[in-house]
C-alpha cells in the first residue's frame, strides 16, 4: 500500500467528490496534493493543472520565506499528537515541497498570521472573482 497508494486513492476521491460536487463547492485538499508524483493516477496533471489554474484557488503556506517555513512546519508537524514523526523527516518533506508550492501558478497566503486575517484575505481573493465555478470536468 503505502504513500503511493495513499495518494493514487486521494486522487480517486478527489474526482469522485468532484463529479457529486455542487456548483460553486469549495474543495479543501492538503498541500501534498500538489506534489504528487505526475504518474501516480492517469487523470493526476489533470487535476493539478486545473486546481493550479482556478482564480479561486488559494495555497495556504506557513511563509514565504523557506527557513521560516520550515521551522514553522517542523514545529506544527511535531506537535500533533495524532501521528508519529520527527524533525528531520519534516525538514525534508517541508525542503522538497517548498519549491513546488512557491511555483505554483495559483494565489498563496501565509497562514502564520492570526486565522481571521489569513481568511479575510482569502476572502478579497474570492471576492474578485465572479463566480465560484471551480469545478473541472472528469
Amino acid at each position: 500500500h503505502g504513500y503511493l497508494s495513499y495518494a493514487h486513492e486521494n486522487v480517486e476521491l478527489y474526482f469522485e467528490l468532484l463529479r457529486k460536487s455542487e456548483p460553486n463547492s469549495i474543495f479543501v485538499l492538503s498541500s501534498g496534493f500538489m506534489c504528487y508524483p505526475s504518474d501516480v493516477h492517469f487523470q493526476y496533471g489533470l487535476a493539478r493543472k486545473s486546481i493550479e489554474s482556478q482564480s479561486t484557488t488559494v495555497m495556504l503556506v506557513p511563509s514565504f520565506e523557506m527557513e521560516e517555513c520550515v521551522r514553522l512546519t517542523v514545529a506544527r508537524q511535531c506537535a500533533k499528537t495524532y501521528i508519529s514523526t520527527c524533525p528531520e523527516k519534516e525538514e525534508a518533506v517541508i525542503r522538497s515541497r517548498f519549491p513546488v508550492y512557491m511555483g505554483l501558478s495559483c494565489s498563496k497566503l501565509e497562514t502564520k498570521h492570526p486565522p481571521s486575517e489569513v481568511m479575510a484575505r482569502a476572502a478579497e481573493i474570492w471576492a474578485r472573482e465572479a463566480s465560484f465555478d471551480t469545478a473541472v470536468e472528469a
